[in-house]
């Protein structure tokens, strides 16, 4: 089965980054595809897909703009980012 994740924006980042730590890991150790998930290794992956089922909570407005603001006279596009030895953060 193939999956995949449609997110361009990166809103669901910080479900993801565990699942890809964990996947990152067993590639370090050379884990094969059939191999058996050591018992701390299945427990980390039991937690990330307990966790994921809070994804049906994430819910984003298409329009950010206040209902009380009246026509937009100025915007601006901001970048920020971060890194750590796991991962990286970019918002827009």
């Amino acid at each position: 089965m193939v999956c995949s994740l449609f997110d361009p924006l990166g809103l669901v980042s910080l479900f993801i980054l565990p699942a890809k730590r964990i996947m990152q890991k067993l590639c370090r150790k050379k884990v094969n595809w059939d191999d058996e998930f050591s018992e701390a290794e299945l427990d980390c992956w039991k937690n990330w897909t307990k966790d994921l089922s809070k994804l049906s909570e994430v819910q984003v407005n298409r329009c950010i703009k206040p209902a009380h603001l009246s026509t937009i006279v100025n915007t601006q596009l901001q970048h920020f980012s971060d890194a750590s030895q796991y991962g990286y953060g970019v918002a827009t």
